[in-house]
């Protein structure tokens, strides 16, 4: 939407436990994010400020697990333990 504005009324109750009503209004020009752009751009910057990566860091399971980027392909887990 390159012009115009959209409006939303609603109840609310963000400054009381008493609902006002309160309109925003948003005012175009409005743009589709690029999520992927977005990330080319941050990795080009953090190149030119830290070097780029000479191998793949190893990756992170959801259960604190890490695998190796040949483990990961593969589907081998290798598990970490803490010192303490």
């Amino acid at each position: 939407m390159t012009e115009g504005v959209i409006e939303k009324t609603f109840p609310d109750v963000s400054m009381s436990d008493t609902p006002v009503m309160t309109t925003v209004k948003y005012v175009a020009p409005f743009f589709k994010m690029d999520r992927e752009k977005d990330y080319e751009v941050a990795w080009r910057v953090f190149e030119e400020r830290f070097g780029k990566v000479d191998k793949p860091l190893p990756a992170v399971t959801g259960d604190g697990e890490t695998q190796s980027s040949t483990e990961a392909e593969s589907g081998a887990q290798h598990h970490v333990e803490s010192a303490s």
